[in-house]
This record gives structure tokens, sequence and C-alpha cells, in this order.
């Protein structure tokens, strides 16, 4: 934890996104997994078939970390109308600040103390495109998570020296978890680190104002910061200045590390809008079509265009897409006693003939 006015904890939720077979996600996951299983095995979550259960397992163990190695499948399944699974997308969102959870049960309320929540989850890019919408990438779900997105395949099936490498992680990973409980929370950033920073935050501000950036990439644009950070704190514990205080002495996030973390931070956004930038066309442009479809029956007012559009379509992002319909002369708006009509531009049928539709009815 980085402490500095305002907390931020070293939990991440890592998303590996590459095609199915080729780019080795699943192989990456399971080694890991290995060594948390053989190292720390109480911290590995399981699989949630609900909010409730979700929030019974962090209540007994707040530090997690939960792995799905097909993350499409639950994707898939909470995507689904009346799916226990539903509810959850928003339980992980109400964990990704580490701050306190209420929640209710039968009997009474109850609460998850200082909760620890991470993911390792590994995703095809046909299943996020399938079963993600451009509210999930705008309004924050899929904005929270740490990408890295392969396109190429691994020609070197056993890479020379695994075990070995497998071997030392589980051990150094053995050593730390010995250790941490002396480490003290991070109070302070070097002041060459807290310079390399503010350089990089400002140069990165400066692009983020100068693009023209689609709304889509908005929300993680504006996480970046916050990812190189959290980064930068993991890899304190490797051979920074955290690995050196198992003493419960105090340390300061140190330059190499922070180094380190903007870079994978960097890897992460061009990463993020590499995949975004394959799939993004078919999700929004699905939103879209979803609201157009629903004046091919004739004139709707706007409220009867957000409740057939709702739940998959936010209230805000069908009025975005109405307006913008608007704009390319693609659909009429017009008050009415009742309240705002919109109703599709036909190009065969005269303008004028709009006209004579009823707004009273």
């Amino acid at each position: 934890m980085l402490s500095m006015g305002q907390k931020t904890y070293g939990t991440i939720w890592m998303m590996l996104v590459g095609e199915s077979g080729t780019t080795k996600k699943t192989t990456a996951i399971n080694l890991m997994e290995d060594a948390i299983r053989a190292v720390c095995p109480l911290r590995q979550g399981s699989l949630h078939g609900s909010v409730q259960s979700f929030y019974e397992g962090l209540e007994s163990e707040p530090i997690q970390l939960v792995v799905y190695g097909e993350f499409g499948v639950f994707l898939s399944q909470s995507a689904q109308k009346g799916s226990p699974l539903a509810p959850l997308r928003d339980a992980w969102m109400g964990a990704w600040d580490c701050r306190d959870i209420p929640y209710k049960t039968v009997k009474k309320m109850r609460h998850v103390r200082d909760p620890r929540f991470s993911l390792l989850v590994g995703c095809a890019p046909g299943l996020l495109e399938e079963n993600t919408t451009s509210f999930d990438w705008e309004n924050g779900f899929t904005s929270r998570w740490t990408i890295l997105y392969s396109f190429r395949e691994r020609c070197i099936v056993i890479p020379r020296g695994h075990q070995v490498s497998h071997d030392w992680c589980i051990t150094r990973l053995a050593a730390l978890f010995a250790g941490g409980n002396g480490i003290q929370p991070c109070q302070a950033i070097t002041p060459e680190a807290a310079d390399y920073y503010d350089r990089w935050f400002r140069q990165f501000q400066d692009l983020c104002a100068s693009a023209t950036t689609r709304s889509w990439a908005k929300s993680p644009m504006a996480r970046v910061h916050t990812v190189a950070l959290k980064a930068a704190i993991l890899l304190s514990f490797d051979f920074g200045a955290a690995s050196r205080a198992m003493d419960g002495r105090a340390w300061a996030l140190e330059l190499p590390e922070m180094i380190a973390g903007i870079a994978f931070a960097e890897l992460h956004l061009a990463s993020m809008l590499g995949v975004v930038g394959g799939i993004g066309g078919s999700i929004f442009g699905r939103a879209r079509r979803a609201v157009m479809a629903t004046l091919t029956q004739g004139p709707l007012l706007l409220g009867e265009i957000i409740a057939r559009c709702q739940p998959e379509i936010p209230k805000k992002q069908v009025i975005d897409i109405l307006d913008s319909t608007c704009e390319a002369c693609q659909t009429w708006k017009v008050q009415s006693p009742r309240g705002m009509v919109y109703m599709l531009i036909e190009p065969e049928i005269p303008e004028g003939s709009i006209a004579m539709f009823n707004l009273e009815n």
C-alpha cells in the first residue's frame, strides 16, 4: 500500500487476452496458479456462484486472488438475463477500492473488512467481444482491468530453463510470503522516483488532451497512472525497497521500480487500445443497431425507446446514440405533448410526409 493522502493498494485485475491454442494464456495462468497453491493455497479464492458467496468468502479471507482460466465462460453466463452471476460484476467493482463492504444476509448486516481482491483471468478476443457492452468499456468494469494482449504465436513450446525458473519463482514467493507480515505499508516516494513519475504523468496528460480519444478509451486512460503505481508497489516486493524491509522499517518507492511500473502501465494501455481497436466496432455498433431497431415499427417516445433497450443499454447511452443519429440525419427528433418523439428518416419517403404523423397519438 502506498499512502500519500490517498491510498493505493497493490491489488490488480489481470486479463490475458489472446486467441485460444496459440498465445499460451492458460500456460501462463497455470504456472502462476501452481506457485500460489504451493506457497499460500488459502489465498486463492474459489470461483463465485453468487454475490452472497463472494461476500462470505471475502469476509472469511479478505486477501484473495481468484483465477479464471476461461473467463469468457463467466462473461457469457453473467450476460444472461436472470443469471445469479450477473450481479457479480457490480460486486467485484465494489471491492476494487479495497474499502469495507457492508452486505445483508437473511439475519443481519455483515461487513467485509479491508478486502484485498485480485483477479487473474484469460479470455479470447471473440468471447470478450460477444459478452461485453460499450457500457462496460466506457463506464468502469472493463477499464478496471490490466490487460495484456498477445496476437502472435509463441514458437518455443518449452523454453530453456523453464523448470529452474519455475522453482526459483516458488522459492522466492515463499520467502516473501514468510516475511511479508513484517513489511510496513509504503509511506513515501523517493525524490528521484517522484520527479520521474511527475514528468511522465504531465506528458501523458498532455498526450491525452491533444489526442482525438474515443469515449471507450477515456476511462482506461484515466486509470493508467493507477496501474503504474500498483505495478511499482508490487515490483518493490521483488528486489526493491519492500524486499529489504522485512524487519518492519519504513521504506519508500524507488526509481527503478517506478520506471518498470510505468513501462508496464504503458504496455497495458497499448494492449487495451489494441484489443478494443479490433473488437470495438462490433461492440459499439451492436448498441447502435439495437437502438435503431426499436424505431423500425414506427415513431416512439424517448421513454419507450429507453424501456425497450434496457437493461442491456443504459439510458444515457441510448440518448447519446439517438442524438448522434439525429446529427447524422438518420432520425428526426420532434417535441410532442407527450414528450420527445424519435422516428427514422426513410430516404424513399419525402420529408413532408413525416410532418403528417399525428404527434398527439
